[in-house]
């Protein structure tokens, strides 16, 4: 389970959602799978963005739920490297749908699934839709997978005159704390026209409740989207949370803190979740840019004069699944060290450094909590803070990774 919240104002809407996936054994939270899995789609629909979390099961199959989700909005099947996964950047067109299309869309899949529809499983959305003659309006609702049904919650065409609009799914919860946290923040007198304090205060909601409840996390993704009157543009934010070691993006001495950012789907590109080093960047699609920002990452010295670089997030399979096989028969982190390609990662833990492949080790990390020797038979080294990921800094290991795998 996980919290979700979504709020629609005059000035902006806000998605946030935290990051963590658990292992549930009947009603009872068993522990954490993976403290960074993606819970997030934003959507470029042809008559406005939005931005889509999903709470519930977090496996469609074999495919991450979040993957399922953008793959039914794409309309067709991604474009994969030759082990499976889906490249950070791409060029795939999406068709040209409305919001209203592209939500029933999701609410049939969902209904077509039987895994998903008898729950549970619930989405929340907010984003902005355009009508004629230039009237916009705010959009908040939720989908909900009730008896084999997908029912719909909520309002298309909400009027900012007549207040604030609210929504969450996943973990239950008082919706008092986040009147607390707004009465708690100390620019709350902002909070009525600045997205960023929103932003915060819906961090703080989740955070506070992941303090009493073990299957919602403290690293908050928020998709943050002013009226476009203006500018027409849709803010990222990762929020890492500072009380925990950051995971690491890097190898040797080159690590520096990561970030991670979600689903981008647009008529004219798609951009797969990533993990990335640096606080900025920004893509540009139909008239509107995507701005994707770091908060409460330690600041960092990057080496040869590194500012930002990104890959794709190797996503872990779902407890019981066996690993995934290159079309040889090999693993991927088999195929790696048969080639040779072992690069030496910062120690982790009090073990030590230790080797293995750092493209390809947060498949194996994230589903056991701890990091895999690499030739060490089967001896492990438990991470530091659970966050065992590292990953390539350059573009050239990155590519020279990817032509092994070919």
């Amino acid at each position: 389970m996980t919290l979700g919240l979504s709020i629609a104002r005059r000035p902006y809407v806000l998605n946030a959602s935290d990051r963590l996936v658990s292992t549930v054994r009947g009603k009872t939270v068993s522990g954490a799978f993976d403290r960074y899995a993606n819970k997030t789609i934003v959507y470029l629909a042809g008559d406005g963005p939005i931005a889509i979390s999903y709470a519930g099961i977090a496996f469609v199959g074999r495919k991450p739920a979040d993957e399922w989700l953008a793959e039914v909005l794409l309309g067709s099947p991604f474009r994969r490297w030759p082990d499976g996964s889906v490249p950070a950047f791409g060029f795939q067109r999406s068709p040209m749908r409305s919001i209203n299309s592209a939500l029933w869309l999701l609410q049939k899949a969902i209904e077509r699934q039987p895994c998903l529809a008898r729950g549970p499983f619930e989405l929340t959305i907010a984003g902005w839709r355009f009508f004629r003659r230039g009237r916009i309006a705010p959009v908040c609702l939720t989908i909900e997978a009730v008896g084999g049904k997908a029912l719909r919650k909520g309002d298309l065409r909400f009027a900012p005159r007549y207040g604030t609009r609210g929504a969450f799914v996943g973990q239950h919860f008082d919706p008092v704390k986040i009147e607390q946290a707004c009465d708690a923040h100390p620019q709350r007198e902002r909070l009525s026209f600045d997205a960023e304090i929103g932003a915060e205060v819906l961090v703080a909601t989740i955070r506070d409740v992941a303090k009493g409840c073990t299957s919602v996390g403290s690293d908050v993704m928020v998709v943050q989207i002013p009226a476009p009157i203006r500018r027409r543009v849709v803010v990222i934010r990762y929020f890492a949370d500072p009380s925990r070691p950051p995971a690491l993006f890097g190898a040797g001495p080159a690590q520096v803190p990561a970030a991670f950012f979600p689903w981008v789907i647009t008529p004219t590109f798609i951009r797969a979740p990533t993990i990335a080093a640096g606080d900025a960047g920004t893509l540009s699609s139909c008239g509107w840019e995507f701005e994707f920002r770091a908060v409460g990452l330690p600041a960092a010295a990057y080496a040869d004069g590194l500012l930002f670089a990104e890959t794709h997030l190797n996503r872990p399979s779902p407890p019981g699944w066996p690993k995934p096989t290159l079309p040889n028969g090999q693993t991927r982190k088999q195929r790696l060290l048969s080639a040779g390609s072992v690069t030496p990662l910062a120690g982790l833990g009090t073990g030590g450094p230790t080797t293995g492949p750092p493209d390809l080790e947060l498949e194996e990390a994230a589903a056991s909590g701890r990091v895999q020797e690499a030739g060490g038979g089967g001896a492990s080294v438990p991470a530091a803070g659970e966050h065992p990921i590292s990953m390539p800094t350059t573009l050239a290991r990155h590519s020279r990774l990817r032509d092994e795998l070919r």
